[in-house]
């Protein structure tokens, strides 16, 4: 009931509708529809009477039918109602929005008299000349007064076909069963998932039975009438309590319905994963006795066959615990206890057979799902424990797989030794020699070359002899043709880098890290964070008799004795790694010295004979012109070609003039381009460095406990590599080459005194340094770059490269821990590349390799 009507207007309101709905009960030309409100507020009212309308067409023609709503405005019954035309009326007193009531409203009139007075005004039979709201109509009325009215014998009056009373009696016998019957199929369509209503429908549905009902509940409507009427009004109040059963029956019949498809989903992931699991379980594993820790993890299977059973294991178990999940929430629906709605007796004898009818087969699906689910639970249960114990083993495998690689790398390191490391091996028919340091020159009688690394992974061959880059490799070995002694000999030849030092210190602590940390998830020691401890429990022996191989695996590594040997293997081994991770990483910034040294005594070497070369070749070009310009002055010039004659005594001469001119040139070209790669090279490596123990790395080394000691040539080069040899040629490079090498500062040679000897750390320090090597110092070593307030080096690192004043040194690029030293050079095969000048005879080789013949 709206609260906008005081109790006054609702009186009226009340009395209007009574009024109004015996008025036209069953009338022959008006049907009053009531559309909101109890009582009603608002109505449709058809009028079966024929009138003028504009179609969609626009045309004017007759219309046997019409429909206006009426709406009670606020200020009901002092303001007249709002009467507006649900069809486009052609009529002098009617617009788009509004039907005018003639003669006029007031409050003494009633909505029975209102819906009189408009039905007689769409049938032309009364209209109001003085109050015109469409002109048009009242030409059209004016020009055809013989067609008006246009329905003459409509009776729009109450009493038309009898008095109202009398209509309701008569119509009452076939109007009140039928009302009946439409709220038996009403409450059919509640029942039906597929047509059910929503609850606002079935509200407004039960408002318009119990209005049509009302019309029979009045005291003068005989009994036979009444009493089924009183039927109808009791059905129409439960209607919200048949929705609310209704909905429940709803849900359990689309739950029955979904349910078959999940019973059958389970039962078909069960199976799956049913013969998955026994696939896997059952694969033979030979587990026996073993003596040792190392022989229990030798016999884990691999870890990618242990990888795939877990996928596809791990999978299937998804899939069924999905279906698993659905079907336990299903038959919670299925089982939810139905509502005691309280129903008249009637209404129940209607509904009960409706929602009962599907209760058979709602049991019956709701026996098959819970049949589904006690199958599958123990299925899904059993593989689990398997997938835990599947998850151990592989965990277990993947501790000893990353200790057996970082073994081979122990070996590998040890073996190689400090001279081994971040070098390379020249590989040929001869068999392998080495190793050689990078930059370092190598003399192969006739050929001299120097392989250095332009980043962490890029190699590059240089032709000392022509000053240029012969070949080049982004990944892996560098593989190229020696010339030999006759033109057309070649010897392939591979030059093999070793692991850096930095690299394989990263990778022995990481080794350390993650096997600690797979024993901790293991259960096997303490993790730092207690979050990461797994319990062990999950492994424990089932109560199953027939065990899997994957649980009797799980349950031998579940030992104490097993652990408590893996956990005294693991802390001997782990603490080799941590020592050679630490000496590893010590040893790269003196290879890193080692490379810049050799670089700079090649430089040193080459760069004089390149400068007087191009001296003596400026003055033979410099003869070559004079002449040349002798033998101009004594020819003549063709002015037809504007082409000198040179006189034929002279021809030869001018033209062997013109050649060696023109090769004075070329090799001039030559050497400037090896001056700029030179200049290039050094300064790319003397870029100073952000967050790098020296730009050039240290001249000084530690001692080892792990690895071998260096050999004798080596703990030679640490004096002679010392800063301030090192800026000595850096200085001298400079000044050859003029340029700037180095823009890092530069320490004031001390006094002469005795040089400090090369620091060594005994074998039984080695457990301090780490703290060694993080401690703060108030000076900085020697033999390494330092910076700060104190004026000494700087330990940072350019970004870029700055570019050579003169002569105009190659774009070079920061890359790894080298920058990288672009070089006029065109790519050939796949990441390898040399210079302009090479041999067009270039071929690939190997697995993204390029074997390159020597340039003739």
């Amino acid at each position: 009931m709206n609260s906008q009507w005081s109790p006054e207007q609702l009186v009226r309101i009340q009395y209007d509708w009574r009024k109004l709905n015996r008025s036209y009960a069953y009338h022959p030309y008006v049907r009053v529809i009531p559309q909101q409100g109890d009582p009603p507020t608002v109505y449709h009212v058809e009028y079966r009477v024929r009138t003028l309308e504009i179609n969609s067409e626009g045309q004017l023609n007759y219309s046997p039918t019409c429909t206006v709503e009426i709406t009670l405005p606020a200020e009901f019954p002092h303001a007249e109602p709002h009467v507006r035309p649900l069809i486009a009326i052609f009529h002098p007193n009617v617009d788009l929005e509004n039907v005018q009531i003639v003669p006029a409203w007031n409050a003494n009139l009633t909505l029975a008299d209102v819906v009189e007075r408009v039905g007689k005004l769409l049938a032309f039979q009364i209209y109001d000349p003085g109050n015109i709201w469409n002109p048009t109509a009242m030409q059209w009325v004016v020009a055809n007064a013989a067609y008006v009215p246009t329905d003459p014998t409509a009776n729009l009056h109450f009493d038309a076909g009898g008095d109202p009373l009398e209509r309701v009696c008569r119509s009452g016998p076939a109007a009140l069963p039928s009302l009946k019957d439409q709220v038996r199929r009403y409450i059919q369509t509640m029942v039906d998932p597929s047509k059910a209503p929503s609850k606002s429908d079935v509200a407004y549905f039960a408002m318009r039975t119990r209005l049509a009902a009302s019309l029979f509940l009045d005291s003068d409507i005989p009994e036979h009438l009444s009493s089924v009427a009183i039927e109808i009004d009791d059905w129409a109040v439960g209607l919200p309590d048949v929705e609310r059963r209704c909905s429940t029956h709803r849900a359990l019949t689309e739950a029955a319905g979904s349910a078959r498809q999940i019973t059958q989903n389970l039962s078909d992931a069960k199976h799956t994963l049913f013969q998955i699991a026994n696939t896997i379980i059952s694969h033979p594993v030979a587990i026996g006795p073993k003596n040792t820790s190392r022989e229990l993890l030798e016999s884990l299977p691999p870890a990618i066959d242990l990888q795939k059973s877990l996928g596809l294991l791990r999978g299937a178990q998804i899939r069924s615990e999905q279906h698993l999940i659905s079907a336990v929430a299903a038959l919670r629906v299925l089982q939810t206890p139905t509502e005691n709605i309280l129903l008249s007796d009637s209404l129940r004898a209607v509904v009960d057979p409706m929602t009962n009818a599907a209760v058979p087969e709602i049991n019956d699906i709701r026996s098959q799902l819970s049949t589904a689910i006690n199958s599958a639970d123990p299925v899904v249960n059993r593989c689990r424990k398997e997938i835990a114990s599947l998850e151990s083993i592989l965990q277990w495998r993947e501790y000893f797989d990353t200790q057996e690689r970082c073994q081979h790398l122990t070996a590998q390191v040890i073996d190689l030794g400090a001279a081994g490391l971040q070098s390379y091996y020249m590989v040929n028919d001869s068999g392998a020699h080495g190793p050689f340091e990078f930059e370092q020159s190598l003399d192969l009688g006739s050929l001299k070359l120097a392989i250095r690394k332009s980043s962490q992974t890029a190699l590059e061959l240089v032709d000392l002899n022509k000053g240029r880059v012969v070949a080049k490799v982004e990944t892996g070995d560098l593989k190229v043709k020696l010339p030999g002694e006759t033109p057309d000999a070649y010897y392939e030849t591979d030059f093999k880098p070793t692991p850096r030092c930095d690299d394989v210190a990263m990778q022995f602590d990481y080794a350390a890290r993650h096997t600690q940390e797979l024993l901790s998830v293991l259960g096997v020691i303490k993790s730092i964070s207690p979050d990461a401890v797994v319990s062990a429990t999950m492994h424990e022996p089932t109560a199953n008799p027939v065990e899997s191989w994957c649980t009797r695996l799980a349950n031998q590594l579940l030992q104490p004795d097993f652990r408590a040997e893996v956990v005294k293997d693991h802390t001997a081994i782990s603490s080799i790694w941590k020592s050679l991770a630490v000496e590893c990483a010590a040893l790269a910034p003196f290879k890193e010295r080692i490379a810049t040294y050799h670089l700079l005594l090649r430089a040193s070497e080459s760069v004089p004979q390149y400068i007087s070369r191009k001296s003596v070749l400026k003055a033979e070009h410099g003869k070559h012109t004079a002449r040349i310009a002798e033998i101009l002055n004594k020819s003549s010039k063709d002015h037809a070609t504007d082409s000198m004659i040179i006189p034929g005594k002279f021809a030869k001469e001018y033209e062997s003039l013109i050649a060696q001119s023109d090769k004075c040139e070329r090799e001039s070209r030559r050497l400037e381009s090896a001056l700029a790669l030179s200049a290039a090279q050094i300064k790319a490596r003397m870029a100073v460095r952000k967050n790098a123990s020296s730009p050039i790395g240290a001249a000084k080394y530690r001692g080892f406990s792990v690895l071998p000691e260096m050999p004798v040539n080596m703990h030679e080069l640490a004096d002679a590599m010392n800063d301030y040899n090192i800026l000595d040629l850096v200085a001298a490079l400079e000044a050859q080459l003029h340029t700037r090498l180095y823009d890092g500062k530069r320490p004031q040679r001390p006094s002469p005194t005795p040089p400090p000897p090369v620091e060594s750390y005994s074998h039984h320090a080695q457990q301090n340094i780490d703290t060694q090597q993080n401690a703060p110092t108030d000076e900085p070593a020697d033999g390494e770059f330092q910076h700060g307030a104190e004026n000494e080096f700087a330990q940072t690192e350019h970004a870029d490269t700055a570019t050579t004043e003169h002569p105009p040194a190659e774009h070079d690029q920061q890359q790894g821990d080298e920058a990288v030293v672009e070089h006029p050079v065109e790519t050939v095969g796949d990441g390898f590349a040399v210079q302009e000048e090479h041999d067009p005879h270039a071929h690939e080789h190997g697995d993204g390799d390029v074997m390159i013949e020597w340039p003739k």
